[in-house]
This record gives C-alpha cells, sequence and structure tokens, in this order.
C-alpha cells in the first residue's frame, strides 16, 4: 500500500508540477495585471503545498490501512501503535517532496534522470549482488535501501512483525532504513532550498 501510494504521489506530481517556461510565463502575466504574487491556485504557482497535503494523506491512508491489517484477526498480532504514523509520513514525504523539488527546480530531464540512476538503478545493482551470495544479502539491502521505492518496504520490515525472514534482513533493513531516510531528508530539504531561490530568481527577472 505505501509503494502504490508514493508511485500515485509521483505521477500526481507530475501532473500538477509547472516547468520553468510556465512559470516564466506565469509571472509575466501577474505583473501586467498589477499583481505582486502568483495565486495560489493558479498553474504557474509552486505545486508544493498540494505535494505535501498528498503526502500526509496518502501516509495517514497507509496507515490506516496497515492498522486494520496488522489488528485484524487473521493477521494475529497486538495493536499497532500510532507512533509509526509519523515514520509513514516521513517515508511520503522524503520520496515525494523530493521528486517535486527536483521536477520543478531542476527539469523534466533532471527528474528523469533521477528516477533511473537513484529510483532504478540501486534495485538492479542491490538485486544482482545478493543473488551472487547469501554473504552479500547485508551489502545488496544498503544497495537497494538507496532507491526512494525500497523506502516502504524497509519501513514495513522495520516496524511491523513479519516472521520467516533471514537473520540477516533483521540486522541490516533497520540501519538501511534510517540511513537512507535521513540521508533522503537532507537531499530534500536542499533541493527545497534551491528550488525556493530559483523561483524567487524567475519573480525577480519578470519585474
Amino acid at each position: 500500500y505505501g509503494l502504490v501510494t508514493l508511485m500515485i504521489l509521483w505521477l500526481m506530481t507530475v501532473l500538477i508540477t509547472p516547468d520553468r517556461n510556465g512559470q516564466i510565463r506565469g509571472w509575466r502575466r501577474a505583473r501586467k495585471l498589477g499583481r505582486p504574487k502568483l495565486s495560489f491556485q493558479s498553474d504557474p504557482a509552486t505545486s508544493f503545498p498540494w505535494v505535501f497535503a498528498m503526502a500526509a494523506i496518502g501516509s495517514g491512508g497507509w496507515f490506516w490501512f496497515a492498522k486494520k491489517l496488522v489488528e485484524s484477526a487473521w493477521f494475529g498480532t497486538t495493536g499497532m501503535p500510532i507512533a509509526i504514523l509519523p515514520v509513514f509520513f516521513l517515508v511520503t514525504a522524503v520520496g515525494g517532496l523530493g521528486f517535486h523539488a527536483l521536477l520543478e527546480g531542476r527539469g523534466k530531464r533532471a527528474a528523469g534522470l533521477a528516477v533511473i540512476l537513484v529510483g532504478i538503478a540501486p534495485l538492479l545493482i542491490g538485486v544482482t549482488v545478493g543473488a551472487t551470495g547469501e554473504g552479500l544479502v547485508p551489502l545488496a539491502v544498503w544497495i537497494s535501501g538507496c532507491s526512494p521505492v525500497a523506502g516502504p518496504i524497509y519501513a514495513v520490515v522495520t516496524f511491523l512483525p513479519l516472521s520467516n525472514l533471514p537473520p540477516d534482513f533483521e540486522r541490516t533493513i533497520p540501519r538501511a532504513f534510517w540511513f537512507w531516510q535521513m540521508a533522503g531528508l537532507l537531499w530534500a530539504c536542499n533541493l527545497a532550498i534551491k528550488l525556493r531561490r530559483g523561483r524567487r530568481k524567475i519573480a525577480k527577472s519578470t519585474q
């Protein structure tokens, strides 16, 4: 559920995020109309608030689904603490807002390249490394964890009770999960700061 939520968030982000040319045209139109800033709901305005809201709603739905599943008679475990909700939001926000800042600030080419190099390549490399021998499973877990696609999976393995997992997975996944989430959070914040500066430059250039 978390992985599907994240993918839907990426798709919606692509649909609602303005490109650089659209931002410039929007600012020029606003200047002609004598407006000091873009309308919150206008197409050239940043889509950050909407992506943030979708990340919050998506993580809430993910938590509700996981809670109902874990606390069901079929799963046969105890209650699911509310403290897991911020973790689900962290995973969704890091993946969603980081992608948004890259897409809006750098454009579709940079975002597409990031999807290949950061989203897909680590998974392929991790699977290849893990298939070569059991001794390389921890390394494969660390490599695959670099991908935001692995975030929801690692979160579930880290915080939800799962049986029949190899000991190497149980020890390595929580460490890899927290390391890559913190690294992703710093990366997303850095991109968001650069995006804000870039939008200010566009606004000043149209005065």
